[in-house]
């Protein structure tokens, strides 16, 4: 009896690539027990990862709550932990009486009175109009960013009753005396708590000092600005522009799941990133995979102007035959055709 050999090729599996960690609702109401809440915080994981299954990709670890959030946190097989907050909205009027209770203990009621109007509430930021002069159009914008427990995360208000007494002309001149160059521009700024003239010129030379902080009440000045010209360096090729590229090119779409291309993208600041296929799209991350199936150098150029290009599958076959775009198998032939880098072979990896 003659005997055989069988090969068997698994088929490519479902992979889970966790892409983003950080998921918040905001709802108008807390779930009252933990199980509304864990039920409520599977939803935006599902939408996000288009999964239907939750409990085979995702396991409850932790979950806490104060008086206005839940916080649960979920792990993930080989991928970082999952949190998803459950914060209790804060309506305009609470995040303002807040805010004006802030200022008021540090100015009194009558400053606040006198020189804040309320403007506008996002939901975290309550922004004022504050004006130095109660019979002059000239004004100012102020702020308070509260946080979902009602705290006052930062601020950039007065913390003290101060009044104006430096116009902005003698701000300018005493700009001009210390021999801030003209075109001079100057402006109303809280810093630390307290009003400062910030006069600043428009000619600015490494190394000279271009502007001034001046107290807004005692005219004196506090501070010097002196420029000093930052070292020209490329930009950083971003995660971003790598997942908008990955989009648009067909040989990234056709790969199977849990397919891994690390890609290094040269002559810039040599960025690492990789990419897994995962639930039908790809997922970028930073640095290469040990597990990845080849390793695509390209140079920083022929990244950016594929990122413009109307083909830039096209673009980047073509500079391939120019060496700026390479191709290096990590993984067998076989195991690459199997995962679907059909295009690459035919066009990219010798």
């Amino acid at each position: 009896m003659s005997s055989a050999t069988w090969l068997y090729f698994s088929q490519p599996k479902e992979v889970l690539a966790v892409d983003e960690t950080d998921f918040k609702l905001i709802l108008d109401t807390l779930p009252a027990s933990e199980q509304d809440a864990l039920s409520i915080a599977e939803e935006p994981i599902l939408r996000h990862y288009n999964v239907s299954d939750f409990d085979r990709y995702f396991t409850y670890k932790n979950i806490s709550k104060t008086p206005f959030k839940w916080e649960i946190i979920f792990s993930v097989k080989e991928n970082p932990d999952i949190t998803v907050i459950l914060a209790k909205r804060i309506t305009e009027e609470e995040g303002f009486r807040i805010a004006d209770s802030f200022i008021i203990n540090h100015t009194g009621e009558d400053y606040f009175n006198e020189h804040f109007r309320r403007k506008s509430f996002d939901g975290y930021k309550a922004t004022y109009t504050y004006l130095p002069w109660t019979n002059a159009s000239y004004k100012i914008t102020m702020w308070i960013l509260l946080n979902d427990e009602r705290n006052i995360s930062e601020h950039k208000v007065v913390q003290s009753p101060q009044e104006v007494k430096i116009s902005r002309k003698a701000a300018l001149d005493t700009s001009r005396r210390e021999g801030i160059k003209e075109p001079l521009s100057c402006s109303l700024v809280p810093v630390n708590g307290r009003l400062y003239w910030r006069c600043v010129s428009k000619d600015r030379t490494p190394g000279e000092v271009y502007g001034l902080d001046l107290d807004a009440t005692t005219g004196k000045v506090e501070r010097k600005h002196k420029y000093i010209k930052k070292h020209e360096s490329l930009a950083p090729i971003r995660k971003t522009q790598v997942e908008e590229l990955v989009r648009e090119v067909e040989m990234f779409g056709e790969l199977k799941d849990g397919s891994i291309v690390n890609l290094y993208i040269s002559r810039s600041q040599s960025e690492k990133f990789h990419i897994i296929k995962s639930m039908g799209r790809p997922v970028v991350r930073d640095g290469f995979s040990g597990e990845a199936d080849i390793t695509i150098y390209m140079d920083r150029d022929v990244f950016l102007a594929a990122l413009e290009s109307d083909d830039p599958e096209k673009l980047i076959i073509e500079k391939s035959k120019e060496n700026l775009v390479t191709a290096k198998a990590e993984k067998s032939t076989l195991e690459l055709t199997r995962k679907g880098y059909t295009l690459l072979f035919k066009d990219i990896i010798p």
